[in-house]
């Protein structure tokens, strides 16, 4: 049975909630072989994934406080079509992910990358049995790839505090080097 990457988002941002033990690690760029990097805690971990035809890339980590995951997928569109068709993209994915995890967005924010790719900022909060958890998450468009990174956890304040930020501003993207 093939997994939604909102069913995943939700049991991957859930299991922040066990995890008290783990000592936090600093942060460190992984180079991704596909042409992207990020500031990540840890060894990210990358499972297999498969949307159909569309190419995804998981990564994604956990200390005592947050849990970090970017997905990378190839779409469609590129950030170079209409603009109505950019905003369209990114909003769908906003809205998806929101209905997906089935959350309650607290907020939405337009942004860019690298002051020329378009984007999004959602914070959202989720019940789940007697379980709250809170996610903020940032979607660019680059070219033909959408980025989702997510940072979440079971109290709202930290997602704005150094580590929160550090990882979400830590994208940096090669277009040059996609195929």
């Amino acid at each position: 049975m093939m997994r939604k990457p909102s069913d995943i988002l939700v049991v991957v941002i859930m299991s922040v909630i066990c995890l008290m033990a783990a000592a936090a690690k600093s942060m460190e760029r992984f180079e991704a072989p596909e042409g992207f990097s990020f500031l990540m805690e840890g060894t990210p971990e990358t499972p297999p994934t498969s949307l159909g035809s569309i190419k995804t890339y998981q990564h994604s980590s956990k200390d005592s406080s947050f849990i970090y995951w970017i997905m990378i997928s190839d779409v469609m569109c590129s950030s170079d079509s209409p603009p109505s068709v950019v905003t369209g993209a990114i909003d769908g994915a906003c809205t998806g992910m929101v209905i997906g995890t089935k959350a309650n967005e607290i907020q939405r924010k337009s942004i860019t990358l690298d002051s020329k790719f378009p984007g999004r900022e959602v914070e959202t909060s989720f019940t789940q049995g007697s379980a709250t958890g809170y996610y903020r998450a940032r979607i660019y468009l680059v070219k033909h790839r959408m980025f989702q990174l997510f940072v979440g956890s079971t109290e709202e304040r930290t997602l704005h505090n150094t580590e929160a930020n550090q990882f979400l501003e830590s994208l940096r993207v090669s277009p040059e080097k996609w195929k």
